[in-house]
């Protein structure tokens, strides 16, 4: 394995483990919305998918771009220094 190639499975792990919990808390939400008898504010059920969904696209954008920078060699080029 290139050390690339570790790095960015490093970045990975945490990043998969952060969104499949935040995944799940988002799919038992809209379960709770959809099955139970209680009806579940509708603002209260917005709130709380948005209150999750920033959080996730965040992670993806931030790993992306840490897969762009590994990728790129910035990090080994700042070791030079």
């Amino acid at each position: 394995m290139k050390n690339n190639t570790k790095k960015i499975i490093g970045a990975i792990i945490p990043f998969a483990i952060i969104e499949i919990c935040l995944i799940a808390i988002l799919i038992t939400i809209i379960s709770f919305k959809l099955i139970t008898i209680e009806e579940m504010p509708t603002l209260f059920f917005v709130f709380m998918v948005i209150y999750l969904l920033v959080p996730i696209i965040c992670l993806i954008v931030s790993l992306t771009m840490r897969i762009k920078e590994i990728n790129s060699g910035e990090e080994d080029e700042a070791k030079k220094y």
